[in-house]
């Protein structure tokens, strides 16, 4: 997302969340942990499109879908192995439990298991 389009995205983000909700722009947003004397001045925009209008929800995700392909199956920059969307990286951990298995550690289920056992004998 780099060169022209990655600019242009950038000053649309800035102009939605920035100019026109009068917040702060042009790297006056302060830093949110490092600055605690005053507020950020941030605001946020939500952009909602009714995909009923003039395009069926199933086209949109065909449409979708062909878009994602033609992105993951681009020339791979040097050093790079995989082109991966938004949100694939932090789904990984929960797709290799569910297909392996939830992994703890010997001495978490040792815990657990010692846990367990305590609170069925205050049951009873």
């Amino acid at each position: 997302m780099s060169g022209m389009k990655g600019s242009g995205l950038g000053l649309m983000t800035e102009w939605l969340a920035g100019v026109m909700s009068s917040s702060a722009i042009c790297g006056k947003v302060r830093h949110q942990n490092s600055d605690f004397e005053r507020p950020q001045d941030v605001d946020h925009t939500f952009i909602a499109p009714r995909l009923a209008c003039g395009l069926r929800l199933t086209d949109s995700f065909e449409r979708s879908d062909a878009l994602v392909s033609r992105a993951k199956t681009s020339t791979l920059a040097d050093g790079f192995g995989a082109i991966s969307m938004p949100g694939e990286r932090e789904g990984l951990p929960d797709q290799q439990a569910r297909r392996h298995g939830l992994q703890v550690a010997a001495q978490d289920l040792d815990m657990l298991e010692a846990e367990t056992a305590q609170s069925l004998e205050l049951l009873g």
